[in-house]
Protein backbone atom coordinates (compact mmCIF):
# COMPACT_ATOMS: atom_id res chain seq x y z
CA UNK A 1 0.00 0.00 0.00
CA UNK A 2 1.06 3.75 -0.61
CA UNK A 3 -0.21 7.17 0.61
CA UNK A 4 -2.14 9.01 -2.27
CA UNK A 5 -0.44 11.98 -2.75
CA UNK A 6 -0.12 13.87 0.12
CA UNK A 7 -2.95 12.07 1.85
CA UNK A 8 -3.23 9.43 4.60
CA UNK A 9 -5.31 7.40 2.14
CA UNK A 10 -3.28 3.93 1.72
CA UNK A 11 -4.16 2.69 -1.76
CA UNK A 12 -2.88 -0.33 -3.58
CA UNK A 13 -0.53 0.84 -6.83
CA UNK A 14 -3.21 0.03 -9.17
CA UNK A 15 -7.16 1.54 -8.26
CA UNK A 16 -10.33 1.05 -10.24
CA UNK A 17 -11.54 3.49 -13.32
CA UNK A 18 -15.32 3.77 -13.20
CA UNK A 19 -15.81 5.20 -16.93
CA UNK A 20 -16.89 1.68 -18.46
CA UNK A 21 -19.33 0.54 -16.22
CA UNK A 22 -21.77 3.05 -17.92
CA UNK A 23 -21.07 0.51 -20.78
CA UNK A 24 -22.52 -2.38 -18.85
CA UNK A 25 -24.83 -3.95 -16.23
CA UNK A 26 -25.57 -3.62 -12.51
CA UNK A 27 -25.13 -7.46 -12.35
CA UNK A 28 -21.65 -6.88 -14.17
CA UNK A 29 -20.80 -4.44 -12.38
CA UNK A 30 -21.25 -6.74 -9.23
CA UNK A 31 -19.22 -8.86 -9.82
CA UNK A 32 -16.34 -6.21 -10.95
CA UNK A 33 -16.18 -5.37 -7.52
CA UNK A 34 -16.64 -8.49 -6.38
CA UNK A 35 -12.94 -9.19 -7.90
CA UNK A 36 -11.91 -5.77 -7.02
CA UNK A 37 -12.49 -6.91 -3.25
CA UNK A 38 -10.84 -10.30 -4.29
CA UNK A 39 -7.45 -8.58 -5.91
CA UNK A 40 -7.46 -6.28 -2.59
CA UNK A 41 -8.22 -3.17 -4.79
CA UNK A 42 -9.55 -0.10 -2.79
CA UNK A 43 -9.80 2.78 -4.76
CA UNK A 44 -12.23 3.64 -6.75
CA UNK A 45 -12.62 6.63 -9.32
CA UNK A 46 -15.36 7.87 -10.87
CA UNK A 47 -17.36 10.83 -11.73
CA UNK A 48 -20.60 12.45 -12.43
CA UNK A 49 -20.22 12.71 -16.22
CA UNK A 50 -19.91 8.91 -16.50
CA UNK A 51 -23.91 8.06 -16.68
CA UNK A 52 -24.80 5.44 -14.55
CA UNK A 53 -21.34 5.01 -13.27
CA UNK A 54 -21.82 6.44 -9.76
CA UNK A 55 -25.20 4.47 -9.30
CA UNK A 56 -24.27 1.13 -10.24
CA UNK A 57 -20.87 1.94 -7.89
CA UNK A 58 -23.06 2.75 -5.69
CA UNK A 59 -25.72 -0.57 -5.55
CA UNK A 60 -22.45 -2.71 -5.87
CA UNK A 61 -20.85 -1.15 -2.44
CA UNK A 62 -23.72 -2.11 -0.39
CA UNK A 63 -22.50 -3.23 2.84
CA UNK A 64 -19.05 -2.95 1.81
CA UNK A 65 -18.09 0.86 1.45
CA UNK A 66 -15.23 0.50 4.21
CA UNK A 67 -13.27 -1.35 1.91
CA UNK A 68 -12.47 1.26 -0.50
CA UNK A 69 -11.79 5.02 -1.35
CA UNK A 70 -14.08 6.52 -3.62
CA UNK A 71 -12.81 9.31 -5.78
CA UNK A 72 -15.79 11.14 -8.01
CA UNK A 73 -15.52 14.64 -9.28
CA UNK A 74 -17.97 17.39 -11.37
CA UNK A 75 -17.80 19.44 -14.51
CA UNK A 76 -18.69 22.23 -12.46
CA UNK A 77 -17.16 25.12 -12.31
CA UNK A 78 -19.21 27.39 -9.28
CA UNK A 79 -20.21 26.29 -5.68
CA UNK A 80 -24.00 26.30 -6.28
CA UNK A 81 -23.81 23.54 -9.28
CA UNK A 82 -21.13 21.55 -7.15
CA UNK A 83 -22.90 21.45 -3.79
CA UNK A 84 -25.42 19.84 -6.16
CA UNK A 85 -23.07 17.49 -7.66
CA UNK A 86 -22.14 16.78 -3.98
CA UNK A 87 -25.47 15.83 -3.44
CA UNK A 88 -26.47 13.63 -6.44
CA UNK A 89 -23.02 11.88 -6.34
CA UNK A 90 -23.70 10.62 -2.31
CA UNK A 91 -27.17 9.72 -3.36
CA UNK A 92 -25.93 7.44 -6.58
CA UNK A 93 -22.74 6.20 -4.53
CA UNK A 94 -25.49 5.31 -1.60
CA UNK A 95 -22.46 7.38 0.98
CA UNK A 96 -22.33 9.50 3.63
CA UNK A 97 -18.95 10.80 2.42
CA UNK A 98 -16.55 10.43 -0.48
CA UNK A 99 -12.99 10.37 0.12
CA UNK A 100 -11.64 12.55 -2.97
CA UNK A 101 -13.52 15.21 -4.80
CA UNK A 102 -12.26 16.60 -8.08
CA UNK A 103 -13.24 19.33 -10.10
CA UNK A 104 -13.56 17.44 -13.56
CA UNK A 105 -11.18 18.18 -16.97
CA UNK A 106 -9.63 21.50 -15.35
CA UNK A 107 -8.09 22.99 -18.18
CA UNK A 108 -4.57 24.93 -17.70
CA UNK A 109 -6.99 28.49 -18.43
CA UNK A 110 -9.20 26.95 -15.18
CA UNK A 111 -6.81 26.51 -12.71
CA UNK A 112 -7.24 29.69 -10.55
CA UNK A 113 -11.07 28.69 -10.54
CA UNK A 114 -9.91 25.35 -9.34
CA UNK A 115 -7.81 27.63 -6.68
CA UNK A 116 -10.27 29.71 -5.97
CA UNK A 117 -12.82 26.80 -5.41
CA UNK A 118 -10.55 24.83 -3.24
CA UNK A 119 -9.52 27.87 -1.10
CA UNK A 120 -13.45 29.48 -0.80
CA UNK A 121 -15.04 26.72 -0.79
CA UNK A 122 -13.97 23.09 0.52
CA UNK A 123 -9.79 24.64 2.46
CA UNK A 124 -10.18 26.90 4.70
CA UNK A 125 -14.20 27.89 4.98
CA UNK A 126 -14.55 25.09 7.62
CA UNK A 127 -17.47 26.80 9.08
CA UNK A 128 -19.56 25.30 5.54
CA UNK A 129 -21.23 22.15 7.82
CA UNK A 130 -21.73 20.30 4.39
CA UNK A 131 -18.31 19.82 3.53
CA UNK A 132 -17.35 19.08 6.91
CA UNK A 133 -20.32 16.56 7.38
CA UNK A 134 -19.62 14.33 3.54
CA UNK A 135 -16.13 14.71 2.99
CA UNK A 136 -13.11 13.34 5.19
CA UNK A 137 -10.48 14.70 2.44
CA UNK A 138 -11.28 17.03 0.07
CA UNK A 139 -8.54 17.56 -2.64
CA UNK A 140 -10.20 19.68 -5.71
CA UNK A 141 -7.26 20.67 -7.74
CA UNK A 142 -5.66 17.30 -9.20
CA UNK A 143 -2.86 15.68 -7.85
CA UNK A 144 -1.73 14.97 -11.32
CA UNK A 145 -2.08 19.03 -12.35
CA UNK A 146 0.03 19.34 -9.15
CA UNK A 147 2.49 16.92 -10.53
CA UNK A 148 2.39 18.52 -14.33
CA UNK A 149 3.07 21.59 -12.62
CA UNK A 150 6.63 20.52 -10.91
CA UNK A 151 7.76 18.84 -13.84
CA UNK A 152 6.81 15.16 -12.81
Amino acid sequence: MKNLGNTNMKIKRVGFGGIPIQRITQEETNKVIDELVNQGINFIDTARGYTVSEEYIGNALVGRREKFYIATKSMSRNYEDMKKDIEISLKNLKTDYIDLYQIHNLKIEEYDIGILCYVSNCGLNLSNEMFKKVMRSIIICLIELWNYDKGR
